[in-house]
């Protein structure tokens, strides 16, 4: 699974916020690492932030990403 950015509508509240995974391919030369969801870059280029991928896994492994928010938060829209 590769995920270039995770935002939240209403305000990017998840810019920042910690971000755990089942399974994480940290390449700090290239990139790729969990922190790159949610560091409020939505241009990728190699070797700046390329964004988040798992470690090869067999296929139909199941593989999460969580965010924490930290608190509730409204959204209007």
């Amino acid at each position: 699974m590769q995920l270039g950015e995770v935002e939240v509508a209403g305000g990017n509240y998840a810019a920042g916020r910690p971000v755990t995974a089942s399974s994480s391919a940290e390449y700090l030369d290239n990139g790729w690492r969990r922190a790159a969801l949610t560091d409020g870059i939505t241009r990728s280029a190699l070797g700046y932030s390329m964004g988040f991928s798992t470690e090869a896994l067999p296929m139909g492994t199941p593989a999460s990403v969580g965010v924490d928010l930290g608190d509730l938060r409204r959204s209007a829209r």
